[in-house]
């Protein structure tokens, strides 16, 4: 083990530890940003690596210290501890540093990310600016469909109409699953998740047949609903399922998708199937 240098990139990458795009891409950050120190290259092909193995950023934090190896158990180099990886990072041109209100003096946190190809955040996690941007434009959506008024059922209906739908004598069990329910009935958004046999599924048809159900009892149309999955194969699991990508209908010889947040899906209810990372949100 040595410290880290430019002739390491290559080693690294025969030894398999980097795949080819992990390579070629740290080698153009090192062409585009000629000032730029061995580690912060390193941390742009680790980046990238992390991504192929299905995280979205690099935790600084927990590989701080740590040995990198083979896949044979042969160590190659120890990474630097956490305070003086993040020095070198502040002040690398090539990362933008997530601070209070960052990029919004003009009110467009857009171009202040598209100005760095690494986006370092304030819990050390370390992303591909598109990425970070891809999660902060998520975010801020989750949070505005939560704080969203809804018009729905009201208080003495959610309150006491799930419980006939659950055992009277295992109310135990089942709270957890009757707030899921109520929630669910007079929010923009919520995410349901648990292994196999705890009720998601059951869940999602009664949210469905009491909104029906208030819907019928108040001379409304019956809510709109959408059953989608990443896969074709997990939308085939659900009742009239469909992917997401073609109920969001890609542009032909183009980019996007016809329904976007100006065009929104003609739905009341969109139930995702997101099987792995978690199990039902809506």
């Amino acid at each position: 083990m040595s410290d880290f240098s430019f002739n390491n990139l290559g080693i690294l990458h025969e030894s398999g530890l980097f795949s080819h795009l992990d390579y070629y891409f740290c080698t153009t950050m090192a062409n585009i940003f000629k000032d730029a120190k061995p580690l912060e290259i390193l941390s742009a092909a680790l980046t990238c690596r992390a991504l192929s193995k299905g995280c979205i950023c690099l935790d600084l934090t927990g590989l701080a210290g740590t040995v990198l190896e083979t896949s044979e158990g042969k160590e190659l180099i120890r990474l630097p501890e956490l305070e003086s990886w993040c020095n070198i990072l502040e002040n690398s041109a090539m990362v933008g540093m997530e601070v209070p209100n960052c990029g919004k003096k003009e009110n467009d946190m857009a171009s202040w990310i598209a100005k760095y190809p690494l986006i370092l955040d304030r819990d050390n996690n370390l992303y591909l600016s598109r990425y970070y941007d891809f999660q902060c434009r998520l975010s801020d959506n989750i949070r505005a469909r939560i704080k969203r008024q809804i018009s729905g059922p009201d208080d003495e209906f959610v309150n006491h109409r799930p419980a006939s739908y659950f055992d009277s004598r295992d109310t135990h069990r089942t709270f957890g699953q009757q707030q899921a329910v109520k929630k669910a009935l007079c929010s923009g958004f919520i995410m349901v998740s648990g292994g196999p046999g705890t009720g998601k599924t059951y869940i999602t048809d009664i949210i469905q047949t009491l909104l029906t159900t208030w819907a019928n009892e108040n001379d409304l149309k019956p809510p709109r609903v959408m059953c989608l999955a990443p896969t074709g194969k997990a939308a085939a699991r659900l009742k009239n399922g469909a992917t997401i990508h073609s109920a969001l209908k890609p542009v032909k010889n183009g980019t996007g998708f016809r329904h976007n947040a100006e065009n929104p899906l003609a739905a009341d209810l969109v139930i995702i199937d997101e099987h792995g990372a978690y199990d039902k949100a809506f």
